[in-house]
This record gives structure tokens, sequence and C-alpha cells, in this order.
């Protein structure tokens, strides 16, 4: 599952397996889990091992995923029996597997260069290399790059983009660095790797937050627990904003108070597992990463954060304009949603019109 989190944030489509003779497992339920609440509507479920058991056996099980899915957000996904074994059913599932690569858009690239690091190591004869998902934005050879908010930049020497030598890396795609300028001292796994101006730290930030339906009981307000955004995991709290507790399978409006500060934007999506990280509690993304130092219940500022809480840059400006009398840093704005200079100005404009 720790695995799994930190991936699964980058992702557009799932391919969730289930083996035919064990049936779905503990770490099934809690991965299923984890993309309700973080929304991953495409997918697609591989039923193997078919091979090992009977018709009525394989029947069984795809009647058992079939009710595991039907409330979650892969509740539509086609499911395939499949035998590596023999063969049965492969072709059809790669068929899947392409078909709906094809219907993925491709995504714009838009924002300074975010990479999520989730290993970092030497090769003989070419250095430092790191690997994770692109975020946002476009990175290319010879371009400077820092290590979150590390004062010294590395260069790009080398790009490999999905396991190919390409000359750019773009957002969606699973990128491996060849950096000059850093040692492998300097980076670790949840570190970002950005362009433009570095990438600020946060030890609090508000954010939706979904409860999984089947929790045993309410979140309460201030619980300990561990966050994972993008390929970090960290510690903190959980405050409910305007209430003591929130019921399974309700969205509220949060603060996460971290222990230890870390990179993120906002409509980051992140995963909250209970103080042990044996339990998934709940999931969500990220609303704004500037909080007041007071008020953060008061009736004003909820109404502020649901106006922020779109991924329209333009609308959610305007709207915070229209509930801030006394006004509030555009920059700040800048930075948290990740916008280069010509989309804050655009946005400003859209604002202003």
């Amino acid at each position: 599952v720790r695995n799994m989190l930190a991936g699964v944030t980058g992702i557009d489509c799932v391919l969730l397996v289930v083996a035919a003779d064990d049936g779905p497992m503990p770490q099934t339920l809690e991965h299923l889990a984890i993309l309700d609440i973080l929304g991953v509507a495409r997918g697609m479920v591989a039923l193997t091992k078919i091979d090992r058991v009977d018709a009525a056996r394989v029947a069984s099980v795809r009647a058992e995923v079939e009710l595991l899915t039907r409330k979650t957000s892969l509740a539509d996904a086609p499911i395939f029996p499949v035998s590596s074994i023999n063969g049965d059913g492969i072709d059809n599932l790669r068929q899947q597997v392409a078909d709906m690569a094809t219907e993925t858009q491709e995504n714009k690239g838009s924002g300074h260069f975010r990479l999520a690091v989730d290993r970092a190591f030497t090769i003989d004869g070419a250095g430092l290399v790191v690997t994770g998902t692109a975020f946002d934005g476009t990175v290319n050879r010879e371009d400077r790059v820092w290590v979150g908010t590390h004062s010294v930049q590395a260069r790009v020497r080398r790009i490999h983009a999905n396991n190919e030598n390409s000359a750019t890396g773009r957002a969606g795609e699973r990128l491996a660095l060849n950096l000059t300028g850093l040692d492998k001292k300097d980076i670790m796994r949840g570190d970002w790797i950005v362009t433009g101006s570095g990438l600020p730290l946060y030890r609090k930030m508000d954010v939706r937050l979904k409860v999984v339906p089947n929790a045993k009981r309410p979140l309460r307000h201030w619980t300990s627990v561990h966050i994972h955004l993008g390929a970090q995991n960290t510690t903190g709290r959980v405050a409910i904003l305007g209430a003591d507790r929130a019921a399974p399978g309700s969205s509220v409006l949060a603060q996460l108070v971290l222990d230890t500060p870390i990179g993120a934007c906002v409509r980051d999506k992140f995963v909250v597992r209970d103080q042990s990280a044996q339990i998934t509690i709940g999931g969500g993304h990220v609303v704004d990463l500037h909080p007041p130092r007071r008020g953060r219940a008061s009736p004003e500022r909820l109404d502020f954060l649901a106006a922020l809480d779109t991924p329209d840059s333009k609308v959610a400006l305007k709207s915070a304009l229209d509930r801030a009398p006394n006004g509030f840093s555009v920059a700040d704005f800048a930075v948290a949603r990740n916008l280069t200079e010509a989309e804050m100005a655009t946005t400003m404009a859209a604002a202003s019109a």
C-alpha cells in the first residue's frame, strides 16, 4: 500500500488485480477505498489465475468484485477473467488497456515543472538519477532545476520519458532525470524537482477531505494521522473546520497541521491514514496553502474556502476577490496554484473582466 500511495496521485486510470483462487484480500479493499476517495473513475479489473479454479469459482469471485466496486468510483469498470499460463482473456485485456490509453487526454503541461521523487540513485558514468511522476509543466534537457527549496541548482543532462530517451518530459509521464550539480545525499524520496523560483514548504494546508464510507467511527477533530502527498509521507493532525467530527462517507473542509513542512500546490491529492499507518481514513485535495493565523473555521473563512475549491483558477480568483474586501496576495495565489507569469496574467485579466 505504501508504494501504491507514492504513485496513485499521478495516474489517469487503474488496473485492479484480483486472484480467482484467493478472491479479494484486505489490501484489495484498501486499494479500492483509496481509489474511491481520490476519484479515480477510469479503470478495469483483471481476475487472474482462472486456470487454477473451476468456472463456478470464477463466477463467484466475479460477483464478489462487482459487489465491492458497485458503490465506488470503479462501479462501471469491466472485469476480465485471465490466465497468464494459457493466455485466456489476455488479448481482450490488452486491447482494453490500449483503448483506454488512446482515450486518455494528453496533459497540456501547464504551470512550472514539478516531479515527485520516489527514487534517487547513481549510475557509473552518468551520476545522479532521480525518478518519479511529473505533476505539472515541461522540462527539457539542459534546463536548470531545484530540489524543492534547495539553494543549489542542478542541470538536466538526460531525460527518460516512459523508459525512452527524450529531449523533454511533461506532466503525466514517468520520468528519469539524469542531474548534475547535486549529490545523492542532497535528495530523498518525497522531495520535489521543480523549475521556476522553487517550491515553498508548508506546515498547514486547508483541504477538502472525504472520509472513507466504511470507517468504523467518525473522524474526530485533531486526530493524529499519516499524510501521503506526492511521494511524501509525513505525520500530523487533522482539524475539522466548523465541526468536532466528520462522519464516514462525508466530505468536509479541514486543515492538515503537519509535523514536518512539505511542498504542495492547490488541487494536489492526498491520502490520510491512521496513526499506526495501517488503516486508510480518507483523502482529498488541497484547497488553500495560506490559512490565516486566527479564525480558520469562521463562517467567512469557510465561505472563502468554498469559493476557492474549484480547478478553474480564473473562477477561483474572481470568487476570492469578491469575498476579500481587504484584499489578499495574488502572488501567493499564483505560487499556490503553480501558475507561470503568463498564466497568472491571463487569470488576472479574466477576473477583472
